[in-house]
């Protein structure tokens, strides 16, 4: 189901894929398939062995499985994702067509869906232009620092990572998380690997460890920074609600890249460790299997999602902000009118300030970036700071809060453009 429109249009930024072979090679990380297999009375153990044979048959270099969590029982939707679940990352030989592959697997009746692997990118972008926190001074999102805290709030980040070290930052990361066991290695005692401060997926997918949560990049800690660094001083900035405590989840690397698998790895993550919102300021442009049963688990589990419509300015539909219960941020200038570059169409929810945004960067220092990505996280931090004074609330709700709080933009009612 979709949430009702209404709700301010932010924008964030991240790429995917999804029709059936509509692809572009620049759309998917070369050589590599990932598939999962159906239940049935045959066993998976059955199935694993039939897909060996066929891996064998196409000269298949390597099966990679990836155990996806499914700890919590899903409330009232019907998620594929019962228990515990293993997708199998293929990796092919050179020059191999996977649209033919992908088409081929897909034909065998004990094959639950073949899908490429899908690279994630980002939407944001530094700015030079100075202008402050503009987006508190011109509208009322500043009435919202002056609102009484009555009830804790924990926000999930997927990003880059964070600078979990920042001022601003250092007293609002959830520390030893619950963590997933790598390689039997255990630098803390806990069972766990680089757990402390956050944990990263990226790289998951294919077999490789966990190099830590911290932000190389730069795109998590400004994320984390509209949403919760202080407002209490007299310095640097104010998050939108620095009482939250963030679940810091990276999937990213360093230069912003990453695919589907660790970002679905990254969403059951948050929702096992109690997040009650998940920020995803990226994005893809093909809807896939993988990442879809991974939003479905979030909305099953009552975890609000928003995520960024996409820097592209057309009205093409980004990944996961045009799935049914996402809500969907586009980006507007202070003048508000939409940025030139803010994707739009009959999925956006709301939009919001998204250009020259002023925030954290790693290393304790500071920035200015412009994007849907940024649009989004004003909006989890109008979304959480609702949460903490109101206290919790089926997502339906807070997006129906949403809608009913919006000032509307461009034609009267929801519009393609602006949204609610």
């Amino acid at each position: 189901m979709r949430f009702k429109r209404g709700v301010w249009g932010f924008v964030i930024t991240l790429v995917l894929c999804s029709t059936l072979n509509a692809y572009s090679v620049d759309d998917i990380e070369p050589n590599r398939l990932v598939v999962k297999l159906k239940s049935s009375t045959l066993g998976v153990k059955s199935s694993s062995t039939k897909l060996q044979d066929l891996n064998n048959q196409f000269g298949i270099k390597q099966s990679h499985a990836v155990k996806i969590s499914s700890k919590i029982k899903s409330k009232g939707l019907s998620v594929s994702s019962a228990s515990d679940e293993t997708v199998y990352v293929l990796e092919t030989a050179e020059g191999t067509s996977i649209a033919e592959l992908e088409a081929y697997y897909n034909e065998q009746n004990w094959i639950e869906y073949a899908e490429p692997v899908y690279k994630v990118n980002l939407y944001g972008v530094n700015d030079s232009e100075y202008s402050s926190q503009a987006y508190l001074q011109q509208s009322t999102l500043n009435d919202l620092l002056n609102w009484p805290i009555n009830n804790d709030v924990t926000v999930a980040v997927i990003d880059t990572g964070i600078d979990y070290f920042h001022s601003e930052l250092a007293d609002k990361i959830v520390t030893n998380l619950l963590d997933i066991p790598d390689n039997n290695i255990d630098d803390d005692g806990n069972g766990y690997i680089d757990d402390t401060y956050g944990y990263n997926f990226y790289g998951l997918s294919n077999g490789s460890a966990s190099i830590g949560a911290f932000d190389h990049h730069g795109h998590g800690t400004h994320i984390a920074g509209i949403i919760a660094a202080d407002s209490n001083d007299t310095s640097g900035m104010a998050g939108i609600n620095s009482s939250v405590k963030i679940v810091n989840v990276s999937f990213l690397s360093e230069y912003g890249t990453g695919n589907q698998i660790d970002a679905a790895l990254a969403i059951r993550y948050a929702v096992d460790n109690g997040a009650q919102l998940i920020n995803c300021s990226w994005g893809y442009k093909y809807s896939n299997t993988v990442l879809d049963d991974a939003i479905d688990y979030a909305i099953a589990n009552d975890v609000l999602v928003l995520a960024a419509t996409g820097n592209d300015g057309s009205s093409s539909k980004d990944y996961p902000a045009a799935l049914p219960g996402v809500i969907s941020v586009g980006s507007v200038g202070n003048d508000l009118d939409l940025s030139y570059f803010s994707n739009y169409g009959s999925y956006i929810d709301f939009v919001t300030y998204g250009e020259s945004i002023y925030s954290l960067a790693p290393n304790e220092g500071y920035a200015f970036m412009s994007g849907t990505s940024q649009s989004t996280a004003i909006m989890t931090g109008v979304a959480s700071r609702i949460l903490s004074r109101y206290g919790a609330m089926e997502p339906e709700v807070l997006s129906e809060i949403l809608e009913l709080s919006a000032s509307d933009l461009g034609e009267d009612g929801y519009d393609s453009r602006f949204g609610n």
